[in-house]
């Protein structure tokens, strides 16, 4: 008869004949980290003969590994892939809520959302064994959003005529326009603005400043608005007319 001590040893038969056996010994997966021993015992009660067979397993080595100690994200946010390698249970969690974790077999793919802040955010990524006490810690970063908000020209100069100038405004922000002249008509456009001057009959030049401005992130631009004084024009073609004694019309 055959016998085993432990029940993660076991055996193919629990019986043999006389003669030349073979006796199958299957062992099951060890999940601890420490090596374990098991006897087994072959048995002639009746000519009293015993025998056994010593079975020793290796401990088992659990193993997680990550590619990456830092994810790094500018302010639009994105998505990024970090491989995890495991012999053995974990969990992934992290302390922030503007990522997103998706679990496969080969890894997980963290997504980060866009950010509009100016200071820079932080986060933690822990993929954890409990059982083996395993941890591994990936810091995640995302750069603070720049905020863009540029005019061109900064300058308009108008004639007394008045008339239409275009200003290009380039800006990942939303913005206010306001003018401080009532000559002064501001219009969105697709590009910019559209600013239309009066026309103007005093002799001194006029200024005005259209400001563009978002008050969240503290940026202001300014054009410069300058319109030309009108210039009173009055000549006479001919400087001395001459008449005949007979009168007449002259131009």
């Amino acid at each position: 008869t055959t016998a085993s001590s432990d029940d993660w040893c076991h055996l193919g038969s629990t019986s043999g004949k006389a003669g030349n056996q073979t006796l199958d010994v299957i062992v099951d997966a060890n999940t601890d980290t420490l090596s374990r021993k098991a006897t087994i015992t072959l048995e002639n009660k009746e000519h009293k003969v015993t025998t056994s067979i010593a079975v020793s397993q290796g401990a088992f080595n659990p193993v997680v590994t990550v590619d990456t100690e830092n994810l790094n994200f500018d302010a639009a946010g994105g998505e990024k892939f970090s491989e995890i390698i495991a012999n053995c249970d974990y969990n992934v969690t992290t302390d922030a809520d503007w990522l997103t974790i998706e679990r496969s077999l080969a890894g997980i793919k963290v997504v980060a959302s866009s950010y509009v802040e100016v200071a820079e955010r932080t986060a933690n990524i822990i993929i954890a064994s409990e059982k083996y006490n395993l941890m591994h810690i990936i810091k995640v970063s995302q750069g603070a959003f720049v905020p863009e908000l540029t005019v061109m020209p900064t300058t308009l100069d108008f004639t007394s005529d008045g008339g239409d100038k275009s200003v290009a405004i380039t800006a990942n922000i939303n913005y206010e326009v306001t003018e401080n002249a009532d000559w002064l008509t501001v219009e969105q456009t697709s590009t910019g603005i559209k600013v239309t001057a009066l026309s103007y009959a005093e002799v001194t030049e006029r200024t005005a400043d259209i400001t563009i401005t978002n008050t969240k992130y503290n940026r202001t631009q300014t054009i410069k608005v300058t319109q030309g004084a009108f210039k009173p024009v009055l000549t006479a073609e001919q400087a001395t007319l001459n008449f005949t004694s007979d009168g007449g019309t002259q131009l």
